[in-house]
């Protein structure tokens, strides 16, 4: 009778592919994670730059300009509100990974009022001195520019949630998604609003 070492030893030479090392499926699964996480990326602006390109064609050069303007304010806005919120919750996700609702939950809420805080803080700059975005502060563009910073900003937070999850893939659904309401909401303001201002890009 042949020792168990010997039989083992057989068993790995009659079947060399079964010693052949795989990837763990951790190692596929953060992969995927980054794959998915480009592709958001790229899906964000290739929509983006679709929708300027529309806006451009059917608002007034002035109005695309202020417009402009103003996203441009409410990403840095989205930026300075974030606080290292995103990251902190990727680093400190392993202690919560049983259960990372609370986690989630409170930096979801955290960047909803540091958004807030952020929007408001921009709009008061806006009246006191920057001349050329002046109308932010009317009532209808401050809810339109607090509602955006707000929604960036959490879905910015909500990005760092997927890759703490390893879930790059929700990153290129929302950008998916989003750029294509956005279009979608371009070309319907240009038919529904009478005066092409922009409120409306």
């Amino acid at each position: 009778m042949k020792p168990t070492g010997a039989l083992s030893r057989e068993a790995g030479l009659a079947n060399p592919i079964s010693r052949l090392p795989t990837a763990p499926a951790a190692e596929k699964r953060v992969l995927a994670s980054g794959m998915g996480l480009i592709a958001g990326r790229v899906a964000s602006m290739g929509l983006g730059f679709a929708m300027w390109l529309i806006a451009a064609r059917l608002f007034e050069p002035a109005q695309v300009g202020i417009a402009s303007g103003l996203v441009s304010a409410m990403m840095l806005c989205v930026q300075l509100a974030l606080l290292g919120i995103g990251a902190a919750a990727i680093a400190n996700y392993p202690a919560h990974q049983a259960s990372p609702s609370r986690l989630l939950n409170t930096g979801a809420l955290a960047v909803v009022i540091t958004g807030s805080c952020a929007a408001i803080a921009f709009l008061l700059l806006a009246g006191l001195g920057l001349e050329e975005l002046r109308v932010a502060i009317s009532p209808a563009y401050a809810a339109a520019f607090l509602a955006m910073v707000v929604f960036g900003t959490l879905n910015t937070f909500y990005d760092h949630a997927s890759i703490a999850l390893h879930r790059g893939e929700q990153v290129l659904v929302r950008n998916t998604v989003f750029g294509l309401v956005s279009i979608g909401g371009i070309l319907l303001a240009s038919q529904l609003v009478d005066v092409r201002g922009s409120l409306a890009v």
